[in-house]
């Protein structure tokens, strides 16, 4: 093998394996590099009613692991616009919960967001 080559053992594999290979597409190898992150969420309520308290919480995970302290962003679209607004940020918990408490002043959809960082990907709930 060339140098530079790191050797090692994989369980399942009796043979030195090289380490320093990926037999895989571009593709694969940064979804492995770079997992996905993901939302649960649940709100108080299917709709929102103007001035009354409403929440939306939930979980940011990876590969069903928790996310713990990460930056998440409540978007905010008003009804008849194409473009969403962040309008508020938390940090995850250290199961990775979050919640936004707020009541709404007009009709919008709301989206949380987190953007991601050197570890796992970004996401839109």
């Amino acid at each position: 093998m060339p140098a530079g080559n790191c050797l090692g053992r994989v369980p399942g594999i009796t043979d030195d394996v090289d380490l320093d290979l990926f037999n895989g597409s571009a593709w694969r190898l940064r979804r492995f590099a770079h997992p996905r992150s993901y939302f649960t969420t649940s709100t108080s309520g299917a709709v929102a009613v103007r001035g009354s308290r409403w929440w939306i919480g939930g979980h940011l995970r990876s590969s069903g692991q928790a996310l713990p302290d990460r930056r998440a962003y409540l978007y905010r679209r008003s009804v008849g616009s194409s473009a969403s607004r962040a309008v508020v940020s938390t940090r995850t918990s250290g199961t990775g919960a979050f919640r936004f408490v707020l009541r709404p002043t007009a009709a919008a959809d709301y989206r949380v967001r987190f953007s991601g960082d050197a570890a796992v990907a970004a996401s839109w709930s």
